[in-house]
């Protein structure tokens, strides 16, 4: 992905999915209110690293990839457009007002209903599924187990939501060690993204993801930007961080990403490409950061031609789907595109920027079938977690089939 601008969003962002997915048009997105936060890299690093945070350095952890695809015709693998993995769209937050009273938040934790995520400097705490084999679930954890966690005032703690009668909490331990937390027998903790797509329940992903997005983000966020002070704590039941100094608050950052499929004119071919640090075989649609002043459509527009040398025709930009994607704090925007026509009839000429992609290719549809049916499977796509999965299935006609 090219020039990676780190922006915060404030505001609502996206009201478009529906009249574009219903009435197929396309519906421009509104202008992104941005604020910056900046202090000096060294410092952040320092910073996390005094308070027992490695910094996440996705060029130091690429070998962290959520499951590939295992066959075309798996029917485990289809998936609708919405709700996209790492969503869970019965978790309810009404009480998140209520529970910003400290007093009711530290008693909101005791009751019996309540059940604890831990995050552990980026990973979440599984065991072995008891019944599926190659599956994991996650440990959620009550309070007499925490108990002097939830006591420890370096431990942050969250507020995530209430689902099916039971109220769920995040705990960062990330400033302690392993052996100073006491893992229930089996338990380990592990990137959510090596268990994407082989979790039981769905919504178990979408709890969990917010448990790290926003651990991640409070882990990550030391300064204060408006007087300097290091004097940061969480507020609003985790949902946000204040400085003790001047009073400023800060709400977590999301960073935009558009993700593509571009098919050829004649809709008989997709555009997929590769970077050199992914597993052998893996191609995907292709993505890219929203820079500031730009909408999402012309994201779209200049990802495409930066990385492979295709011009999208804008008219054929129509929205999918969107996921969020807590690896770190991203939101990924889901589009369908056509190339433009080219001179010749034949396919768009590709020129990839070699800085960006290892290979891009257009492929048919039989040339995904058969690489994901052979032998060897010489060609492999993200599994059901990613929403690349949900577009490529998309197109390729899979759900409609089964």
């Amino acid at each position: 992905m090219s020039r990676r601008i780190l922006s915060r969003f404030s505001g609502h962002m996206l009201a478009v999915g529906w009249l574009q997915q219903t009435f197929s048009f396309p519906v421009y997105s509104p202008g992104l209110r941005i604020m910056s936060y900046n202090p000096p890299l060294a410092a952040r690093k320092m910073s996390m690293k005094d308070a027992g945070y490695s910094f996440e350095d996705y060029r130091e952890k690429r070998s962290t990839f959520e499951p590939t695809a295992r066959r075309l015709n798996d029917a485990a693998q289809a998936q609708q457009a919405w709700p996209n993995y790492y969503s869970c769209p019965s978790l309810q937050k009404d009480l998140r007002e209520k529970l910003s009273d400290e007093a009711e938040f530290k008693h909101s934790m005791t009751e019996a209903n309540a059940r604890f995520i831990l995050v552990w400097r980026g990973k979440n705490l599984f065991k072995r599924h008891d019944n599926i084999e190659d599956f994991l679930e996650p440990i959620f954890l009550r309070f007499a187990q925490v108990e002097s966690l939830a006591m420890n005032e370096d431990v942050v703690k969250m507020y995530i939501g209430e689902m099916d009668s039971l109220r769920y909490f995040a705990l960062d331990v990330s400033t302690l060690e392993l052996d100073d937390i006491a893992v229930p027998q089996g338990g380990f903790f592990e990137q959510l993204r090596t268990a994407g797509g082989i979790l039981e329940k769905d919504d178990d992903a979408g709890l969990l993801a917010t448990a790290r997005g926003l651990s991640v983000w409070h882990r990550s966020l030391s300064f204060c930007s408006n007087c300097g002070s290091g004097n940061l704590r969480p507020d609003k039941a985790g949902s946000m961080r204040r400085c003790r100094e001047c009073k400023s608050g800060f709400y977590p950052r999301i960073d935009p990403s558009v993700i593509v499929l571009v098919s050829s004119s004649c809709g008989k071919h997709a555009l997929l490409g590769r970077k050199a640090v992914w597993p052998t075989g893996r191609y995907s649609v292709l993505a890219g950061f929203t820079e500031v002043g730009e909408s999402l459509e012309e994201t779209v527009i200049r990802e495409v031609y930066e990385e492979s040398g295709v011009a999208v025709d804008p008219n054929s930009i129509r929205f999918f789907s969107s996921q969020s994607w807590p690896f770190p704090r991203s939101l990924m925007i889901a589009f369908t595109a056509r190339a433009v026509e080219a001179a010749d009839g034949k396919l768009p000429a590709i020129n990839i920027d070699e800085n960006e992609m290892d290979d891009v290719k257009w492929f048919s549809r039989e040339d995904i079938e058969k690489g994901l049916a052979a032998e060897q499977q010489k060609l492999s796509i993200p599994g059901r977690a990613a929403v690349a999965h949900a577009l490529i299935m998309d197109w390729m006609g899979v759900e409609k089939n089964q």
